[in-house]
Formats: structure tokens, C-alpha cells, sequence
């Protein structure tokens, strides 16, 4: 019975807190036009991911009681280290507590260490850090999108000014990133400003990126905030010109076929 209220509670932390920061960033096409600064916390982000995923692994293992790989802690290890640099210090103990167990558990599997890293210790502590980060450590976009579709070619204005930094202060101008994801999967720069004019010459649905960065991210580590917006364009109207008899139909003499003269006679 206490398994399986830890489970419950562990499913609720996950429900509620979910993986921050979002996945969004860490999707990046096959082939990138992009530059790496232009995705959202990209000096940890990968990193950072694969921590919730690596825990749920665990969770998996330990549950079906399979033998866990000391490799799987290395490399929790690792993207401890390589997060933690990057997050608010404020948690400073929690992260130091997972960095602890991890780096005991890959030097030598142990009963309680896995409890502690699996329970209160680490994963439970930096679950509800994760939702907390989200909330007060984020920057905040705010974006208005006109228009949000029409026909090709496409002059769309975005407009992210309303952006909110959690620390109070000015957002760069320079610290606005856009780019949007192509039909072909390949994902190109638009521009880095809060207020931008795009033209999209061709038809489809673009999936447009909008990330803000705070000019605290290094001192206060102020998370960047992330935005997508669906922007659909319709092919272009086609010219269409009809002939009755082989002569142009116009707006000013409508044309008769050979078959409405002879019934007319």
C-alpha cells in the first residue's frame, strides 16, 4: 500500500509540475538555418530534457524491479551538472542533494540512494523546483499576430512588446528571436526585434517560433520564454478567364453559344 501511494503522489507531482521548461525548444528540425542562440535556453535545454526522461525510465525499472545500468546514472550525473549551472541558485540545495545521489548510485548501486533520488530527496524536490522556476523565474511572451492568415504573399506584423520579464527589468530589443519551421521540416530565421513585419511568399501552415530572453539570464538566471503561433496561407487566387466559341467572355457583352442561337432562331 505505501508503494502505491508513493506512485499515486509521484503521478501527481508529474501532472501537476510537468517537464519545465516546455519541449518546445528541444524539437529542432533535422536541418537548421538557425542560429543556436535563437532557441530557447539552448546552453542547457538538451540537458535539461533528458533528466525527465531519465527519470521516468527509472521509475519504470524500479518498479518492474529490472537491473538499472550505472551508466543510466552517469549521465544523470551529467546533465545535473551541465542544468544546474543554468538555474535559479535559490534551489541550490535540492540540486546539490540529486547531484550527491547520482554521483553515489554511479559509483555504487544502493537501496536507500535510489529511494532518496526516486523520492523526497531529489526527484519530488526538483519536480516542484521545475514547476516554481516556471512560475517566477520565466520570462513571460506576450504576442499579438495581424493577420493570422490570408493569401499569398502574406505581410504578417508580430508584435511582442507586452513581453514580461519576472525581474522587473527592460527586455532587449535585441533579445527577440523569431523563425518559423518550412514544409520541408527545416527551420529558418525571420528576425530579432519585438516588432516585426514577414512576408510569407508561399503557400502553407508555418509554425512561428517567438523566444524571449532576459538580459538577466546569467545574474538573476532568468529563464528564456518561448512562444509558438500558427500563421496559414492560402496558395494565391487563380486567374480565370472563360471563352464561349473561342472569344474571351467579359463583364460588359455576354456571349452566346452557337447552341443558344440556334434555339433563339
Amino acid at each position: 500500500m505505501k508503494k502505491l501511494i508513493k506512485i499515486v503522489v509521484l503521478c501527481g507531482i508529474i501532472a501537476c509540475f510537468g517537464f519545465i521548461p516546455s519541449k518546445i525548444s528541444e524539437v529542432k528540425a533535422a536541418e537548421s538555418y538557425v542560429p543556436a542562440y535563437y532557441y530557447a535556453n539552448y546552453k542547457f535545454i538538451d540537458s535539461w530534457n533528458e533528466i525527465w526522461d531519465i527519470f521516468r525510465n527509472l521509475s519504470a525499472k524500479k518498479d518492474l524491479e529490472m537491473e538499472i545500468e550505472p551508466s543510466t546514472f552517469s549521465n544523470l550525473y551529467r546533465d545535473f551538472v551541465r542544468s544546474f549551472a543554468h538555474l535559479p541558485k535559490y534551489y541550490e540545495t535540492v540540486y546539490e542533494k540529486c547531484r550527491l545521489l547520482a554521483d553515489d548510485l554511479r559509483k555504487w548501486y544502493s537501496y536507500s540512494s535510489m529511494e532518496s533520488l526516486m523520492w523526497n530527496s531529489c526527484y519530488r524536490r526538483l519536480s516542484q523546483a521545475a514547476g516554481e522556476i516556471a512560475s517566477s523565474y520565466t520570462v513571460k511572451p506576450s504576442y499579438t499576430v495581424n493577420p493570422n492568415g490570408g493569401m499569398a504573399p502574406l505581410t504578417v506584423t508580430f508584435d511582442a512588446r507586452k513581453s514580461v520579464d519576472p525581474s522587473s527589468e527592460t527586455i532587449p530589443l535585441k533579445n527577440f528571436y523569431w523563425y518559423y519551421r518550412d514544409w520541408s521540416g527545416v527551420d529558418r530565421p525571420m528576425w530579432e526585434w519585438n516588432l516585426i513585419n514577414y512576408t510569407f511568399e508561399e503557400a502553407g501552415r508555418y509554425i512561428v517560433h517567438l523566444v524571449v530572453r532576459s538580459s538577466n539570464v546569467d545574474e538573476l538566471w532568468i529563464l528564456d520564454g518561448e512562444q509558438d503561433i500558427t500563421i496559414d496561407v492560402s496558395p494565391k487566387a487563380a486567374n480565370i478567364v472563360v471563352y464561349a466559341n473561342t472569344r474571351k467572355m467579359t463583364k460588359i457583352l455576354q456571349l452566346k453559344s452557337e447552341l443558344q442561337k440556334e434555339k433563339n432562331e
